[in-house]
C-alpha cells in the first residue's frame, strides 16, 4: 500500500481537483464525460488522471463488458476526497479565484500559511518540493488577488510576515478537510 498523497501532490496537475470534484457522487465515469464537463485539453486531462492513478485516488476500470461502463473508477480513498474537492471548487468559483486556486502552489501555500507558516522560509519548507521561485510567484499572485497579505516587521533586517486575508480564510477548512481525507 502506498503512502497517502500530500495536498501539494494533488495540486501538481491543474485538472486533478476538478476531476475529483466531477466524480463526487459517482463511482466513476468515462473520459468523454470528463472532457465534455471540463475545459481541459485531452492530454492535460489524461495527465491529471495519470496523477490521480499514481496517487491511488482513481484507477482505470479493470472490468470488461458493457460499452457504457466507466473507464475510471474511484478508489476508497478517492471517494473520501471528492466532497472536499467539490467544496473547494465551489468556494474558488464563488471567490472568483478559480484560475489562481488551481495553480500548482496556490492552495498548498494558503494551507501552509493557515497552518502557522508565516515567513517565506517556513512556507517553502512546508511545501517540500517547491522551489524558492515557485513559492515567491505563488505568494505574489496570492497577494495580487487579495488572498494573502505581506507585512514588513521592524528591525534589522526587516522581515516579511505573510497572513491570510478574509477571502482566503474561507478555503482553510476545506483544504484541511481535503488533506485529512487523503491521509
Amino acid at each position: 500500500m502506498q503512502p497517502p498523497p500530500s495536498l501539494a501532490q494533488v495540486f501538481e496537475r491543474r485538472w486533478a481537483v476538478p476531476i475529483l470534484a466531477e466524480l463526487h457522487g459517482a463511482s466513476g465515469c468515462k473520459f468523454v464525460t470528463l472532457s465534455s464537463h471540463l475545459s481541459g485539453s485531452r492530454s492535460a486531462l489524461k495527465a491529471s488522471l495519470g496523477l490521480l492513478d499514481d496517487l491511488g485516488l482513481v484507477v482505470p476500470n479493470p472490468g470488461h463488458g458493457h460499452p457504457m461502463r466507466p473507464e475510471y473508477v474511484l478508489t476508497p480513498r478517492g471517494a473520501l476526497v471528492t466532497q472536499p474537492a467539490r467544496s473547494l471548487m465551489r468556494a474558488l468559483q464563488k471567490a472568483d479565484s478559480l484560475d489562481l486556486g488551481l495553480k500548482k502552489w496556490s492552495m498548498p501555500t494558503v494551507h501552509a500559511i493557515a497552518c502557522g507558516q508565516e515567513r517565506f522560509g517556513t512556507i517553502a519548507e512546508a511545501l517540500l518540493s517547491a522551489t524558492d521561485r515557485a513559492v515567491s510567484l505563488a505568494l505574489t499572485e496570492l497577494q495580487d488577488q487579495a488572498l494573502v497579505r505581506r507585512q514588513l516587521t521592524e528591525g534589522r533586517p526587516p522581515r516579511s510576515i505573510y497572513t491570510l486575508d478574509r477571502k482566503a480564510k474561507r478555503f482553510t477548512p476545506i483544504l484541511a478537510d481535503l488533506g485529512q481525507a487523503m491521509a
